[in-house]
């Protein structure tokens, strides 16, 4: 009878589990509140059953003289308490995590987010563990002053292994770079994209699409550029005018000036230098310098190419001519001509 009445209690806690997460979801339609029937159901199901089966145990084993099994069943109800709970935890952080992925790039930081999870991940473990071990009534107090010990000469041990994890976890705090930043290290002469920032590693694609592995030591001694992350793209040129054009430099040089000044993509807030550098060996040098707003790679070098023809328009305009090295004209003079039939 005791154990009918177990059962019917067992189901009747089970309906009400199902009938309390289905109003949660049905109240919440957003974020990971949404899916709490993922979180909870399979975890209390799971708990509710176990616990269910030991009452059983406990109830029938008491008069066949099951005092062995008996025992154990207090620890190990509490142990499958913990576990629940843990678990639970778990699987509420996925969801917390995938939700906050989901948004848009500029609120969250998704390396931030899975370097937070790891952490959490690991200290709940560890904590879990211990609560357990002292259910089974394990002194835990040696077992910590040896992981004290084990720790240290495991870091003497491993100094490059822990080198590298301290170094990423300063990766994910300083946030040099996160994933999808475009780097580049000039003493390796490596320029590539984030594609992870692991515990010990970080994973770069470079140009050549193929996977780096760098050491996250690395990052914390070498020089590193952060391509991303640059407001402006420089524009600098030198052309270079025939010395027949030197009374036309100041002209063309104001009309170049004030053509660039009316550009969308120059930003006049930064310097704009269009001045005749130096007399060379056979033409004047302009040099015109000047910083554009454009950040993409491919859309500056499309804005360099249009620039460069509004500037050779100009050069047209006024009659000039680029000039090119006296010994490129002797060994054009000087090249036979083709046959024609």
């Amino acid at each position: 009878m005791e154990a009918l009445l177990g059962i019917v209690a067992l189901l009747a806690i089970q309906w009400g589990v199902k009938i309390a997460i289905a109003r949660t979801e049905k109240q919440n339609k957003q974020g990971w509140k949404s899916r709490v029937g993922n979180i909870f159901r399979l975890p209390l199901s799971l708990l509710i059953w176990v616990l269910g089966a030991l009452y059983l145990i406990d109830v029938v084993g008491k008069p066949i003289g099951f005092s062995i099994a008996i025992k154990y069943l207090e620890p190990v109800r509490k142990t499958m308490v913990v576990g629940c709970i843990t678990w639970i935890f778990y699987r509420w952080k996925h969801e917390v995590e995938q939700a906050l992925l989901a948004q848009s790039a500029k609120k969250v930081d998704s390396t931030t987010i899975q370097m937070v999870g790891r952490l959490a991940t690991v200290a709940v473990g560890v904590i879990s563990g211990l609560i357990i071990l002292q259910v089974f009534g394990v002194n835990i107090a040696p077992l910590l002053a040896f992981g004290s010990i084990g720790a240290a000469s495991l870091g003497f041990a491993g100094k490059d292994v822990m080198a590298n994890f301290c170094s990423g976890i300063m990766l994910h705090i300083t946030r040099p770079f996160v994933i999808g930043d475009q780097i580049y290290l000039p003493e390796k002469e490596l320029e590539g994209h984030i594609e992870e920032i692991g515990w010990f590693r970080t994973s770069i694609r470079d140009k050549e699409k193929r996977a780096v592995y760098l050491p996250n030591n690395f990052f914390s001694t070498m020089l590193l550029v952060n391509i991303s992350r640059m407001t402006h793209r420089r524009f600098k040129q030198q052309l270079k005018i025939g010395f027949d054009d030197v009374s036309k430099v100041s002209q063309v040089a104001d009309k170049m000036r004030m053509h660039l000044e009316n550009t969308p993509e120059i930003d006049t807030k930064y310097p704009l230098h269009v001045y005749l550098k130096s007399f060379g060996e056979y033409a004047c040098e302009i040099e015109i310098d000047a910083y554009s707003t454009l950040i993409d790679q491919e859309l500056f070098n499309r804005f360099q190419h249009r620039i460069l023809m509004e500037l050779q328009a100009i050069l047209q305009e006024m009659d000039i001519e680029l000039a090119i090295p006296a010994s490129l004209w002797k060994t054009a003079e000087a090249r036979p001509a083709k046959i024609t039939s």
